[in-house]
């Protein structure tokens, strides 16, 4: 951090998480970093008492800036005893309803992913609708955690318009600061999403989660979501659309594989597909998957987000989740492969200018610029982002 109290995001020290950075994905962002010289510290996990001990030592005897980033609540809770001093630093946050509220009130910038966090954030938006999302759904695979979460749900609904009270004096109670809300998206490297010509095999293939649940932990993502299904509209649709394998279509359920699908068999089992569903849930987030099947050429099927990706229309085959039903999920389907062709076009002429667009590198310039007091260019939010109040310079690099 220089003298004149300026943020410069590659002269700061970046702490990170290694559970999270394992995620291919996620991984090319550590990658970039140590390309472009910038100090890296890595976490083990909340339980890494040597990585810990370092961090204090570095934290206490320097005054650089940290940069916070692909952390998890238990990973940042044990390292608050560090910052609650010290403060000094910045957050990246993905998933960030689930961030720790100290960090995001005290921290200097907060890098979000999402852009729906910032217009929530400013209070132009609600986090989700109420209506949309199922008041109790019990997860389709089970996992220890969405058991618990489930537990936790049934366990607190008496005690949520206390909560609830709580959050909406925490939110009166904090100065929003614009300049603060620093849009960052998420990044796709080219190695990690290798085209080539494959056979089709499948005509849809769903291979996203469709359990979200979480623990809200951010007041401006209401308590009332704690432990419901925020993914269930994809759950809803994956459901659907499965219903019509082997009759007339060949469908791809990552619901039935018992075991983690490795990086290089997602990519490929995507490339395999006419159409991959996508959706940002019922909280509209904007996921890789996205990026991710539209860089490896393969079209997808779902909700596009209000705010992101504005040309994420021409790679995608919108479906309706209360229209969509199913009897005529049959017919919407064929609709999907009659138009096909020209998605899968529109796929293969967008890679290379979405993965230069996305790239980290890139991002972490426009990151950058956003600090310094410059827009979000054009060619990653939608008109929809400027009529509520997006701090955007239009047509810039515009797709």
């Amino acid at each position: 951090m220089s003298h004149n109290n300026t943020v410069k995001l590659t002269d700061c020290l970046w702490v990170r998480g290694d559970m999270i950075d394992v995620a291919r994905g996620v991984a090319s962002e550590r990658r970039t970093l140590r390309e472009l010289g910038v100090k890296i510290e890595a976490l083990k996990n909340h339980l890494d008492q040597e990585g810990l001990s370092r961090l204090r030592q570095i934290a206490w005897k320097s005054d650089d800036h940290i940069v916070l980033a692909r952390l998890l609540p238990a990973e940042l809770k044990v390292l608050y005893p560090i910052f609650k001093d010290r403060r000094n630093f910045s957050i990246l946050v993905h998933d960030w309803w689930i961030t720790p509220y100290w960090y995001t009130r005290h921290a200097r910038y907060i890098l979000y992913n999402n852009y729906t966090a910032i217009v929530v954030r400013k209070k132009l938006a609600p986090f989700a609708q109420f209506r949309s999302v199922p008041f109790l759904q019990l997860p389709d695979i089970y996992r220890w955690y969405f058991s618990a979460m489930l537990a936790v749900r049934l366990g607190t609904l008496a005690a949520l318009p206390l909560l609830e009270s709580w959050n909406w004096w925490r939110r009166q109670t904090e100065a929003i600061r614009p300049e603060q809300l620093i849009f960052m998206p998420y990044a796709v490297r080219e190695e990690d999403v290798p085209f080539q010509e494959t056979e089709i095999k499948y005509d849809f293939s769903s291979l996203g989660g469709t359990n979200g649940i979480w623990y809200m932990r951010d007041p401006f993502a209401s308590s009332y979501f704690t432990g419901a299904n925020l993914y269930a509209d994809r759950r809803r649709f994956a459901d659907l659309i499965m219903a019509c394998n082997g009759d007339p279509f060949q469908v791809y359920d990552v619901r039935t594989e018992d075991r983690f699908v490795p990086w290089e068999e997602y990519c490929q089992i995507t490339r395999q597909s006419r159409f991959t569903l996508a959706t940002g849930g019922w909280h509209h987030s904007a996921v890789p998957k996205f990026l991710e099947s539209a860089c490896l050429g393969t079209p997808m099927i779902g909700r596009a987000l209000p705010f992101e990706f504005p040309w994420l229309d021409q790679c995608l085959f919108p479906l309706d989740p209360v229209s969509t039903t199913r009897h005529n999920i049959r017919a919407t389907l064929d609709e999907a492969q009659s138009v096909y062709p020209k998605l899968r076009e529109n796929c293969l002429n967008l890679r290379a200018q979405l993965l230069r667009l996305y790239s980290f590198e890139n991002l972490l310039q426009m990151a950058q610029a956003q600090i310094d007091g410059k827009p979000v260019p054009g060619g990653y939010l939608t008109p929809a982002a400027s009529v509520q109040g997006a701090n955007q310079t239009p047509g810039i690099g515009a797709l």
